[in-house]
């Protein structure tokens, strides 16, 4: 009825414009606020599978992955995202999951950090009949290559290269400052390992990227 009360195009414009930016910021956070009401702080668990704590898991893994906002994966704003769910990314990482990490509590991703696209860092894996839900540390600095796969319990120390397609499984921690490729991980041939030139490079250049920048590009 509010629409149909508008008088001309220009105000019937208007107010689907305010319309549809309402029900945007409405269905962004109603996901966020469900999941704090339903599981509130994720804690490394094991939760067997068809339990309440298993109903728990799926709504909020579907609502959180649901959210409009995963459509701005790569830029500031999917980073803020994360962070409303619990996570601990550094503003200037850029992080570009199709897919929301489900516990994000236990996600960590430090300074100039990039996470590739089609890359997956779930935070839980399935076991047995039971999820087991795990921290994931990425530390300052690091590149993870497109269409890798990071497990729970594991650690990639500053500096760390992750090539494409490539898996650090469950437990791995993965020296920083080298560069790791295969499935699992394992160090690169000594011709491509010393990568402390290449960091200082892209460090130098991430640096030169304002926040104003990055923002208006979202």
């Amino acid at each position: 009825h509010w629409l149909l009360e508008a008088q001309g195009p220009l105000q019937i414009y208007l107010r689907c414009a305010l319309f549809s930016a309402a029900y945007f910021v409405a269905a962004a956070a109603l996901p966020i606020g469900l999941k704090w009401l339903i599981v509130g702080r994720w804690q490394p668990q094991t939760i067997p599978v068809w339990s309440p704590g298993y109903l728990r898991f799926w709504t909020v893994k579907m609502l959180v992955r649901s959210n409009p906002l995963v459509l701005f994966a790569g830029t500031p704003l999917f980073v803020l995202y994360l962070r409303l769910l619990g996570a601990r990314v550094a503003w200037s990482a850029q992080v570009g999951l199709r897919e929301v990490p489900v516990c994000t509590d236990l996600l960590q991703v430090g300074e100039g950090a990039v996470i590739g696209a089609l890359s997956h860092v779930p935070g839980y894996r399935a076991v047995a009949g039971r999820i087991h839900t795990g921290a994931v540390h990425i530390g300052a600095h690091c590149h993870v290559g497109e269409g890798a796969f990071i497990d729970i319990d594991t650690r990639l120390a500053d500096g760390t290269r992750l090539a494409h397609a490539s898996t650090v499984q469950a437990g791995q921690r993965l020296q920083g400052h080298a560069c790791w490729h295969g499935n699992p991980a394992q160090p690169c041939p000594d011709e491509v390992a010393p990568m402390a030139e290449v960091d200082r490079r892209c460090v130098q250049q991430g640096q030169g990227v304002t926040a104003l920048r990055r923002w208006a590009y979202s």
